[in-house]
């Protein structure tokens, strides 16, 4: 019996003590809801939901997005560079398409170039020359021309240094090579072989004149059909230079030089498969007019404003590809107006004429042979 009392005592002080051991906060959190209804331990301590999370795309920002592009591409200094041989790899592959795009724009450019100069590709006017009948003269290559003549030249001015007419017989020569039907390159000239001038105001005596007309340039020919019989134009653009020459002793006459770019435009109007008119038409829109010295020194003025105009008609005969003839007669108009005052008194007045103008016209009867090849 002593034994069943002492057991029950040591089992009612280790219930006591653990419940001694446990703080008041604790055992509200431990005590459920008891049968009563207590509100106050019941609502107090409530076990909330666990939040949902909702995870957001992580924000990239524009400068990590350089960044990245520049690691790609090996120009980000701060990251890791990739070996150099990928980049000198790339940097040729880039170099090369961009190259390869510059070339192309290169290359369609020349070639558009070459087509409006040349008329088209190589093969193009290859296949546009066998077309053509063979006694065609657009199949020549190369064109030599002589050509005899006759001129008049009239210089009209009030100032008598400026005033004179002189007339005689001529030759030109020229040269024409064709790149292709519609392209070549042009040169000519001309010289009097006979003329003179008068030499003093107040007598008949004469003095040797010599006349020289140079041009050098660029022809383009456009033709409305393969036929003989096509119409054809004739555009050309170029140096041109006129001479006035006499001795270098003479009192009262002096040399003249005009050059300048000259335009010309000419019209071939087939009448038969031998016979051809012609119409032309040549501008100097803006001329350099220069008064040389021989015994005397005579300035007519300063700031020489100087064009000329030139119109022509004529005809052809076109006996093979060979052989041409023809003949042109036509008159050129050159103007050349002075400003100030000259200064050399005029021979027949003894004064000094202000603001001096010149109208030098010359007009030419032409026969001329052409030679192709």
């Amino acid at each position: 019996m002593f034994l069943v009392l002492l057991s029950w005592t040591l089992v009612l002080l280790g219930l006591h003590s653990a419940q001694a051991q446990v703080d008041p906060s604790s055992r509200l959190l431990l005590r459920g809801r008891d049968s009563s209804g207590d509100d106050y331990n019941s609502r107090r301590y409530t076990v909330k939901p666990k939040p949902v999370l909702v995870q957001r795309p992580p924000v990239v920002r524009k400068q990590e997005v350089q960044q990245r592009a520049s690691t790609q591409l090996g120009e980000d200094p701060t990251g890791p560079q990739p070996p150099r041989s990928l980049l000198s790899e790339a940097e040729k592959l880039k170099a090369t398409a961009v190259g390869g795009d510059q070339d192309k724009k290169k290359e369609d450019l020349s070639q558009s170039v070459k087509n409006v100069v040349l008329g088209g590709s190589k093969e193009s006017i290859s296949e546009y020359k066998s077309y053509l009948h063979p006694q065609d003269p657009r199949k020549n290559i190369l064109e030599i021309e002589i050509v005899p003549g006759y001129f008049y030249n009239d210089s009209s001015s009030k100032y008598w240094y400026r005033n004179y007419n002189t007339n005689g017989m001529s030759l030109l020569t020229g040269v024409n090579v064709w790149f292709t039907p519609f392209f070549g390159v042009t040169t000519t000239y001309e010289t009097s072989l006979e003329a003179s001038v008068r030499a003093v105001p107040d007598g008949s005596n004469y003095i040797k004149a010599d006349h020289k007309w140079f041009n050098a340039g660029l022809k383009f020919r456009s033709f409305f059909g393969l036929s003989r019989k096509s119409n054809s134009i004739d555009f050309g653009v170029g140096f041109y230079e006129k001479q006035f020459n006499v001795p270098s002793d003479s009192a009262y006459r002096f040399p003249t030089r005009t050059s300048g770019l000259k335009l010309s435009l000419e019209l071939n109007i087939p009448k038969s498969h031998t016979y051809s008119s012609l119409l032309g038409i040549e501008f100097d829109p803006s001329l350099r007019h220069e008064e040389n010295k021989s015994a005397i020194d005579v300035k007519s003025g300063y700031n020489t404003k100087s064009s000329a105009l030139g119109v022509w008609y004529g005809g052809k005969f076109t006996f093979d590809r060979k052989n041409q003839f023809f003949w042109k007669f036509g008159h050129e108009v050159e103007r050349n107006i002075f400003e100030g005052q000259a200064d050399t008194a005029d021979p027949l007045t003894s004064s000094q004429p202000e603001g001096v103008s010149v109208t030098n016209g010359t007009t030419k009867l032409q026969l001329g042979f052409t030679w192709g090849r």
